[in-house]
């Protein structure tokens, strides 16, 4: 197995502000980001 980098861009523009947890699931790794969305 090779380590790959990968890049989503995902647009929040449609949510309301306030504080999101967004997972991030891989084969060895699972991570959790909190996201502070200020309008």
């Amino acid at each position: 197995a090779t380590d790959q980098d990968y890049a989503k861009e995902i647009n929040l523009s449609e949510y309301a502000k306030g504080i999101y947890y967004l997972r991030i699931t891989g084969k060895e790794t699972n991570l959790v980001k909190k996201i502070i969305i200020r309008k």
